[in-house]
């Protein structure tokens, strides 16, 4: 599978500074970041080409209420508006989430690198 648009959502800014820096090194250079639920639906509705990775943090703002199953509901949500799109959650817990492509187990103190590295050899591979 080839990656060439990736939407982020999250709400940390230092993390998502980690995680963008890390994919630009990696060659990932279009990712559009937006910070809650609403604006995710917004830009996957409004895209004129399709993103094909979604990576979601797990606890951010879900349609105005603080949610600590916010990636999980909007994965879910995205599944129900047809978007098939694979999911890969950023998050500070080690999540497995049915339905997602896996978890990039996010701390600044481990090599989360590791865990970015084997999930991006496997979407290659689809």
């Amino acid at each position: 599978m080839e990656i060439k648009k990736i939407l982020y959502v999250e709400d940390n800014t230092g993390k998502y500074m980690d995680i963008a820096s890390y994919l630009k090194r990696i060659g990932f250079s279009n990712i559009e970041w937006v910070r809650d639920a609403e604006k995710a639906v917004e830009a996957l509705e409004k895209a004129d080409i399709p993103y094909d990775l979604l990576l979601f943090d797990m606890h951010f703002d879900f349609f105005g209420e603080d949610d600590q199953e916010a990636g999980e509901k909007l994965m879910n949500l995205m599944r129900e508006k047809g978007y098939e799109t694979p999911v890969i959650f950023c998050s500070s817990e080690n999540w497995k989430i049915p339905g997602s492509f896996g978890t990039i187990y996010y701390n600044p103190r481990r090599n989360w690198e590791d865990d970015a590295k084997d999930l991006f050899n496997d979407l290659k591979k689809l």
